[in-house]
Parts: C-alpha cells; structure tokens; sequence
C-alpha cells in the first residue's frame, strides 16, 4: 500500500488564511470525496498535494519517511497526478493524447502501443481513437483524460469536478471509470458538488469548513472507516 501523510499543512492567499491542517493521510485503493463551498480551498489543497502549488507550511511523509517539500514533489511527480476539471487536450488525435505522458516518460514504442490498446477499450473510447480530442463532448475529453493517466499507473489520482458539465450518460461512464480505478489499488481524492448516491465509490467524506478539514459520516459512504484516516484539525 502507498500511503502519502501531510503534516501541519496551511495555506494562505493574499496574507488571509485559506486553511490550516494538522494531518491528513492519503493511502492507495481508497476513495475520498472532498467538498466544501467555492473559496473554501479544494483545488487548491488537491495542487499542494500533487506539488503543483507551494504551501505556507508543510511536513510530508512518503510511506512513513520524511521529506521536505523539493524533494517531496521530485519524488511523487510520477505517483500523484492531478486532472483539472477542464482537461487539456492536444490539438491531435483521442489516441495520440493518451500515448503523450508514456512518451514523455520514455516508454518503450511496444508499451506504448500495449497500453493505448488497453486504455481505449477500457474506456470505450476505441470508435472515436482517431478523433480530434479537441472537439469532443466534456463528457469525452474527461474520459480521454482519465484513459490518459490509467496508461501511467499513479499510486494517486486527484480529480478536480470530474462531473462539472458533462451530462447524465456521461457522468455514469465517468462514474465507471473512477470505480475501476480504485478497483485496481489506485487512491482517488475528488472534489465535486455532487457525490454520486447509493454507491460505495466514496470510502471517506472530507469537508473544508472554516479553514479547517473535517470528516463527515453519512449514508452515501458506505465504507466510512474513521479508523484509518487520522485527521486533527488545528
């Protein structure tokens, strides 16, 4: 199990306190869902974990050892991705967009086909390959985004309203997606305004309220285990 553990964790913008976290824990093959109203933080914190923004203040722990943020971001730059609600997508093909992270990571061509090959069938996405990823539904570019980071095997996903604009068939391919992959061991942090009912997706329910980051226990999280999510808010 990969476990990423942040410590005395704040952040401020403009001077004003944006949150202040004690520990927050993030281990591999579970699912949380974090909410919060708009200003409160959450893609912010989802940028400060992937090493995409620097913190005010931070203490990270990468399987129990102890890093500081350079070397932290360095060391979990191929573990941790994180996808913004507007995916990016190249002016190319659906194909040619989920083969471009394997070939900046130098891939081998024989990979590379093997995982494109896998990554289109398991998201249904291998009757528009050779689409311009550019001109698909929002629905679509998510699901290519999705294909895209499978294809690199992160020990941590973070997505960003993974269902912001995308309509109602969508969201249940999308939905599908993100099962699977907590399915194959792979952590998932979401933030989104609707968490999807009646489903165990969700293992935690985080809130950041008041600038700090509270668990919340509810009937849509079926596998709340407090047990094994230390959270103290500061």
């Amino acid at each position: 199990m990969f476990s990423l553990t942040f410590k005395k964790l704040n952040k401020s913008i403009n001077e004003k306190l944006l949150f202040n976290i004690s520990e927050l824990i993030i281990d591999s093959g579970k699912c949380y869902f974090l909410s919060g109203i708009n200003g409160s933080g959450k893609s912010t914190l989802l940028k400060i974990m992937a090493g995409l923004e620097k913190p005010d203040n931070i203490e990270i722990y990468i399987q129990n050892k102890k890093f500081d943020w350079k070397k932290a971001s360095n060391q979990t730059h191929k573990e941790i991705i994180y996808l913004h609600q507007t995916p990016l997508m190249f002016d190319t093909s659906v194909k040619n967009n989920i083969q471009y992270g394997m070939r900046k990571q130098g891939f081998s061509k024989k990979t590379i086909q093997e995982k494109t090959t896998k990554a289109l069938q398991w998201a249904d996405l291998e009757h528009i390959k050779n689409n311009n990823a550019r001109r698909l539904s929002g629905g679509e570019k998510q699901r290519v985004a999705l294909a895209r980071a499978y294809v690199l095997s992160p020990k941590i996903l973070l997505l960003d309203e993974a269902f912001a604009n995308v309509d109602v068939d969508g969201k249940n391919r999308i939905f599908k997606q993100i099962y699977k992959l907590k399915e194959e061991g792979i952590g998932i942090v979401i933030t989104s305004h609707e968490l999807p009912h009646n489903t165990s997706l969700a293992d935690y329910h985080l809130q950041l309220k008041n600038k700090t980051l509270k668990e919340i226990s509810d009937n849509t999280t079926h596998c709340f285990e407090p047990s094994s999510l230390k959270l103290v808010n500061a």
